[in-house]
Formats: structure tokens, sequence, C-alpha cells
């Protein structure tokens, strides 16, 4: 106001005063429109509040049909020094092809999954950093898996949440003094589908392992006798009733009916003897059971737990020889009270997959898999797994489908059927996933071949392409941007010499050039393993091609 007032004096200011004034009302106008109007080139996720549910994904151009006839007559040129093609800028070739601008999505068009793919340190998490910035600024329920746990992308989430008010949920397998508790099962709706939960963890969770199916009629049968008798049902509780074949659950159910039905005169042992030795509570046992069954009025749930209780020992210690580990991994130590809360036990809140998928959520999960794989990779797959349960009872119950942005990191250890499951019917649910990947052999090799691999590739509807070396990545990438036409110019050239009848020698030629059209990759797949970092390229929703790079240049 002071220096619209200067400016208003007219002649009793001088010119000096008044350019000085103008400048400075224009720094102060500057200053004012970018607390308003945040720019979009700095990529500041305040730029939602400016255009709701549009995120700026970097800064580059599309690549459209001339791109690839501009691209390959470069590539017909002179060769590029080698020095000069490794070094920070990439290969040369590849700038410039287009004029560059913002590039931004709609909310609409991100809706779908996304496959990001690079090279360690070639700046992909750095991107779905800023990609995460926004949609906390936004609203959206964000949860993050990382596998090696990123300090910077922590920080990130950390931060914006803090910034924007949104409530953060801090899980980390290597810090489990400083994170919260999660009960993993406390939402199931049936036993059957708790055990699936469980047994998706074990290799060969298709089924079709005799393994997996005993694993799962355990597990099934543990946690429908637990329900029955009021008890809560845990990680802990069914690992400590795994290992004894369920035996004191089933004989507490049995004395119960005991109870219920008359005392019997055919119960040789007291109760109280029974605790003696080892002896007197076989014998305690199978006086129950031979009590229940006299009796002929048979309960199937008491059936299926005596089942497992009178399995034979060693047969059965054969059987859930995969299944007793990651119980145990995940009940160990201090992860038994971040996996297995109990209530007044700890003060830090509870915390389940319903309540992490609020809108406005922010959740960071670290896995921890460099210190300890074979736990990091169930805690995942066993959070993949309750995102797809949430999504079925969305599905089953018409429940509003609250926007749920996931992140997963490395993918490749995560990667099993709760992940295909989630890709291919989560979105009705209002799940959008984005999964990090260094090549899509790592894919390939969790999941056990090439064509599972593919199955997860293509459940996503956006490609974004770092800088890749693996051979077989750089060839699917390029074939998933497609293939053109290209101007191909064809020159000839002949060259004859001999003699005529008179023994007179003679020579011609002829030289022809024609320009004509091959089809070829619009990427050729080698050029990226020459991006720079923070560079990528990407198909985009209804398959836009774009070559761009990061709003800023990531950290090495």
């Amino acid at each position: 106001m002071c220096l619209l007032a200067a400016w208003g004096q007219g002649p009793q200011t001088t010119d000096v005063a008044r350019i000085e004034g103008s400048v400075a009302l224009l720094v102060a106008l500057t200053l004012v429109l970018r607390r308003v109007v945040p720019c979009r080139g700095r990529g500041d996720p305040e730029f939602c509040r400016a255009r709701p549910g549009t995120y700026v994904v970097g800064r580059g151009f599309a690549w459209t049909e001339g791109t690839s006839a501009r691209l390959y007559e470069r590539l017909r040129g002179p060769p590029v020094n080698p020095l000069r093609a490794t070094d920070d800028r990439g290969d040369p070739r590849l700038h410039g092809l287009g004029r560059e601008r913002s590039l931004s999505l709609t909310y609409a068009q991100r809706s779908g999954n996304t496959l990001v793919l690079g090279a360690p340190g070639s700046g992909k998490t750095f991107w779905i950093g800023s990609l995460i910035e926004q949609d906390i600024a936004c609203g959206q329920c964000v949860l993050v898996l990382d596998p090696k746990g990123d300090r910077e992308l922590e920080r990130k989430m950390r931060g914006g949440a803090q910034r924007h008010g949104r409530p953060y949920v801090y899980f980390h397998l290597g810090h489990p003094a400083h994170s919260c508790r999660f009960d993993a099962l406390s939402e199931a709706n049936r036993t059957s589908e708790l055990a699936s939960r469980i047994v998706r963890l074990l290799p060969a969770s298709d089924g079709s392992s005799p393994f997996v199916a005993f694993s799962w009629m355990v597990l099934e049968a543990i946690g429908e006798g637990l329900r029955l008798q009021g008890e809560p049902i845990t990680l802990a509780t069914l690992h400590r009733h795994v290992l004894e074949r369920g035996r004191t659950l089933a004989a507490s159910m049995l004395e119960e009916r005991v109870r219920q039905r008359g005392p019997f005169p055919q119960l040789h042992v007291s109760r109280g003897r029974a605790r003696s030795s080892q002896e007197n509570q076989e014998a305690w046992f199978a006086s129950l059971v031979a009590a229940y069954r006299r009796d002929r009025c048979t309960e199937p749930t008491i059936d299926k737990i005596l089942a497992v209780a009178e399995h034979d020992l060693g047969h059965y210690g054969k059987m859930v020889a995969t299944l007793l580990p990651l119980l145990g991994g995940l009940t160990s130590g201090e992860l038994r009270g971040l996996l297995s809360p109990e209530e007044g036990s700890d003060p830090r809140p509870i915390w389940n997959i319903d309540l992490l998928c609020r809108p406005g959520t922010v959740a960071y999960i670290g896995l921890d898999t460099l210190a300890d794989p074979f736990v990091g990779q169930a805690v995942g797959s066993l959070f993949l797994g309750e995102l797809a349960a949430l999504a079925a009872r969305r599905y089953a119950h018409g429940q509003d489908a609250d926007p749920v942005q996931v992140y997963v990191d490395e993918a490749g250890e995560t990667a099993g059927t709760a992940l295909i499951q989630l890709l291919n019917k989560g979105r009705g649910g209002g799940f959008h996933l984005t999964l990090c990947l260094q090549t899509l052999s790592d894919l390939a090799a969790r999941l056990g071949g090439e064509a599972p691999a593919r199955v997860v590739v293509g459940n996503t509807t956006q490609l974004v392409v770092f800088r890749v070396r693996d051979g077989f990545t750089q060839r699917f990438c390029s074939e998933q941007f497609g293939r053109e036409d290209v101007p191909v110019a064809r020159v000839a050239r002949t060259i004859s010499r001999g003699r005529d009848s008179q023994g007179h020698g003679h020579r011609s030629g002829s030289h022809s050039r024609s320009v004509g059209a091959e089809r070829r990759e619009r990427i050729p797949p080698d050029l990226l393993g020459t991006l720079p970092t923070g560079h990528f390229i990407a198909s985009l929703a209804g398959g836009r091609l774009v070559k761009a790079r990061t709003l800023s240049t990531p950290p090495t």
C-alpha cells in the first residue's frame, strides 16, 4: 500500500524514486504470486491447490510421428564421441527432439496402475517422491512399501504430512521401538479368508502344493476354533496352536462340550492330575475325545480341530515344515508386539488396514529386506494381501471406493499372488498401484518365469522407463513403445567395364537414389541405456509417448 501511495504522488515524486518504487512493487507482486500460484517448473505439490486433481510428472515433449524420423536421421550421422556419451548428459542425440514444456496428468488419466523401470541411481525413487508429495497435498491416501528403507523418501513423506496436516503412520521392521503396531488379521470376515491370507506367503501359494493345502486346512481349523472360543486371532496365537497341533485348543473345546452335556463316567483322569505329567495329559485328552465320540452328536468345528490334533506327529511335522518358519519369523522378538498387538500392553495405537486406507492418511512401511529378506518379504506380501482383502470387501459390500495410492518400491521383493490380484481387480476398489523395478528379470525370478512377469506388466496402464542396462528389459520396453514407418534413403551405384567385339575397352556406371519407408522401433532398445539421470521415456494413459525429465536433478 505504501508503494502504491508513493506511485500516486505524481509530480511530487522524482523519476528515480518512481523507478525504485516500481521495481520494489514488481518484486513484491512476484513474491505474492509465488505464494498464491506456485510455479510448475519447481514441481511444488502446492500446485494441486490451484488445479485440483492435476499432477505434474515432469518437463519434456510429446513423441510424435516425426520425432522418430528425426532421431533416426541423427543416428545415421557421425558417431558420438564415446566419452561424451557416457557423461551425465547421456547420449546427446536424444535431446532437443522436441520443444519442452510442463507435462501433467489429470486424476482420471493417472487412475490406472503404473510400472516404473530404472537402474539404481537413475532417478525413479526421486520421481515417485514428487508424485507422493502431490498426492499428500491433494488429500489422497498414500501407502508406501519400501523394502530398502530410503531415508530421503521417508523424510519427504513425513514433512509433506506435517505440512498439510495429514495423519502420518510409520512402520519399520528395522526400528520396532519407533514403529506403530499393526493387526494384520483383525479384519478377516471368515476363517477361510484368514487362512488364505497367510498361505499366500508360502512358496507355491497357488494351492497346487499339498503342503500349502494342508497348511490352509490347519490354519482354517485353528482359526475357527479360536473364534468359537472367543479368543483373539493373531499371528502369535496361530503360531502357538500350530506348534502343538491345536491340542490345547481341542481340549478346551471338548471340556466345554462336556460341561454343556453333563459329566461322563468314562473320564478316567481328573483335570488336576492331567496337568502333572505329559502322560496324564495325553490320557486326559484321550478320555475327552472318547466321551465326545460316544455322545454321537458331533460338531463340525470340533471335528476339524480333532482332525488336526490327532494327525500323525511325524507326518504333521513334514506337512507344516514351510508354515512354521513363516509364523515363527513373523512372531519372533519385537515383531511379536508389532504384528500381534494386545490391548493395554503398549501405549502405542493399533492400526489395521481399514484405518490405514482412510482418506488423507500417509503411511510409510519399511521392510528392511537388506538385513532380513525372509521376514521383510513376508511382511510386504502380508500388507499387499490385506489390501487385496479390503478391495474384496469393498466389492462385496458396495463400500465407497475412497482412492488409495499404493507405491511399491523394488516390487520384485514382494511380488506374488496378492500383488497380481490387486493389479487386475483393485481399480474398482479405489486402489492405484505404482510399481518400481530395476529390471524385468527381477520380477521373472521372483514369480518363476517370464510369463507371470508379463502378467504383472500387462495389468499396468502406464510405463515409465529411466535408464536401464538389462538387454531383456530394453527390448521389452522398446516393444511396448511400438513401431512406426521411418523414412529411409537408399543409394545404389553400379560400375561395369568390358571390351567390345574389336577389343576396345569401355566403362559404364549408374547412380540412383530413392527414399522409402521402413518399419522400425520408435525408440531403439540400446538408447534406453544412455538416458541421463532423471530423464525418462513414458507411455502414458491413452498411449501418449513422451520423453521428459524430473523437475529437479536427483541427488547422486
